[in-house]
């Protein structure tokens, strides 16, 4: 998903990653102030009610991203990582935000390796699968270095689209549509989902009161609640439970990386990128 907000003294070109592939739709949404474009029209409104507050282009980045972790999960979530790229004309100068996931401590390669052969789908499904999650810490980091806006309210839209529920879209639908094994595999995702063991129909109301919950940790207490508090111990213990790798210990030790970015010119224009990670 790219997530791309411009406004006079800022622009920020954004990227989040998810492993399942859903065919998707930008949904652009524009103002006197600027510009926001996600793959979800919720979301791409929520980031517009930032800059209605008067907020920068990095304040509705981190409410959009924070939304499509709601209704976009199939393809970005808070249980990943990603990429930004900020431009802030008034210094001209251009900063490269890395908080792509990383690898836990424990991993190795024989973990995904069954009698000397590869096993691709214990990368991909499960909790072998589960790398150190990024998003969380990139956000706050990007908030606490061109945030203008309290996180608390930058998160509201998210909260609240969480806890009170929003229509399932296609996309979304398709998402799940394609993942009911994994569904019915994963009591916990069933349970959100496919409440009544089947997909929900187009518009039918997708609530997660237990996501508003993290989300309002992550909103008062920042990144920490996430990476040290209750919720990171959550995750660990649930890995653990289904046999993968990761430990509180990596969530504890895991930092965003401000980078170089790349910068070129194509047809007298200047282009400014992410660097490998």
């Amino acid at each position: 998903m790219r997530l791309l907000i411009k406004l006079r003294f800022v622009y920020v070109s954004f990227l989040l990653f998810s492993t399942i592939n859903v065919p998707s739709l930008a949904l652009a949404e524009r103002a006197a102030t600027g510009l926001v474009v996600s793959d979800s029209g919720l979301a791409t409104k929520a980031g517009m009610e930032m800059l209605s507050r008067g907020g920068n282009a990095v304040d509705a980045a981190i409410t959009t991203a924070f939304a499509l972790a709601v209704v976009d999960q199939a393809s970005s979530g808070i249980g990943g990582g990603g990429f930004m790229v900020i431009y802030d004309a008034k210094d001209r100068r251009a900063h490269a935000l890395d908080f792509r996931e990383t690898a836990p401590e424990g991993a190795r390669k024989d973990l995904y390796m069954k009698e000397g052969k590869a096993v691709p789908s214990l990368s991909l499904t499960g909790a072998l699968a589960v790398a150190v999650p990024g998003e969380v810490a990139g956000l706050a980091q990007a908030h606490r270095r061109f945030g203008s806006i309290p996180l608390q309210v930058l998160m509201a839209p998210a909260i609240r689209l969480a806890a009170e529920g929003f229509p399932l879209d296609a996309t979304l639908r398709y998402a799940i549509d394609r993942q009911q094994a994994s569904m019915k595999k994963f009591s916990d995702l069933g349970r959100i989902y496919m409440p009544k063991d089947e997909v929900p129909g187009e518009g039918e109301l997708i609530r997660q009161s237990e996501l508003g919950e993290t989300l309002k940790a992550i909103a008062s207490q920042g990144a920490d609640a996430f990476y040290r508090g209750w919720i990171g111990e959550a995750i660990a213990e649930t890995i653990k439970k289904e046999g993968g790798v990761l430990t509180i210990e990596d969530l504890k030790n895991y930092r965003p990386v401000w980078r170089e970015p790349l910068v070129g010119s194509y047809r007298r224009r200047t282009v400014i990128t992410m660097p490998p990670p």
